[in-house]
């Protein structure tokens, strides 16, 4: 797991009371879609990129967000 795996996830951990990083910011830092993005969190979760000291709640929050912007 590379450094910017697990930057991707505390970025979104960050804005998810927010509604999720903005579109600009993901293109800028990441030089990828916003879709993109949230495929990489998606296959990030249940492995080392995922913090552990992470709420449930938080979790539980990633995982939809993240669905629902790779459908």
């Amino acid at each position: 797991m590379t450094s910017d795996h697990h930057a991707m996830v505390e970025l979104a951990i960050q804005w998810l009371p927010f509604g999720g990083p903005p579109p600009e910011d993901i293109l800028v830092t990441y030089g990828i879609t916003v879709d993109t993005f949230y495929q990489r969190i998606l296959d990030y979760r249940g492995t080392t990129a995922v913090p552990a000291e992470l709420s449930a709640f938080a979790r539980s929050q990633l995982r939809p967000r993240a669905s629902r912007r790779t459908v």
